[in-house]
């Protein structure tokens, strides 16, 4: 029974209350709120996560097949230093990466280690580093990125070219002003 159709049921003095399981395996916590908010923002959430676990895993896959490692935290790391173009300052870097530089410097140095980042003196600034990806790096990104869009079009291809249309302007309103980069600039109506 729908949880609206139970909260709407008066139960008889011998049923359980509305708010106790109907069924000894049924947990509270897993129901829909009905405390007057919106769970709609948690499903979407769930769904979303979802996807980018989708993403994530076509990703892995991809690098498991090339036989390298990257966490999650490094990936972030070469995608900023993809999407910058130019090698950035490792402070520059944690900025975009919201970390403190340290955190940078460790991940950098591992990236480093593994043949993907280079760091070469600042021209600019002869105690300031610079660090960009290395051939290797912009390979190991070039393949993620393949993977994680056509595991991106394997989803989106069982909508149709208006609804594809209509979540593309939904998500990119959703993003706005929240710094995703990455994101194409279609604008919004």
């Amino acid at each position: 029974m729908a949880t609206a159709d139970r909260l709407a049921t008066v139960h008889a003095p011998d049923s359980p209350p509305a708010d106790s399981p109907a069924h000894p395996n049924d947990d509270p916590k897993d129901e829909p709120r009905n405390d007057g908010g919106d769970d709609t923002a948690e499903q979407i959430a769930a769904l979303l996560d979802g996807l980018v676990r989708r993403q994530r895993r076509a990703g892995r896959g991809s690098l498991e097949a090339l036989g390298v490692e990257v966490t999650q935290g490094q990936m972030r790391v070469l995608r900023t230093l993809g999407h910058a173009g130019d090698p950035l300052r490792i402070s520059e870097l944690a900025n975009q990466l919201g970390i403190v530089p340290r955190s940078a410097t460790s991940v950098v140095d591992d990236l480093e280690e593994a043949g993907l980042v280079a760091r070469k003196p600042d021209p600019d600034d002869r105690r300031a580093t610079l660090v960009g990806l290395t051939s290797a790096g912009g390979q190991v990104l070039a393949r993620i990125r393949r993977s994680r869009r056509d595991a991106m079009v394997a989803m989106v291809e069982r909508l149709d070219a208006g609804e594809r249309a209509d979540l593309l302007r939904l998500l990119g309103r959703l993003a706005e002003g929240d710094g995703c980069s990455g994101r194409p600039d279609h604008g919004s109506p």
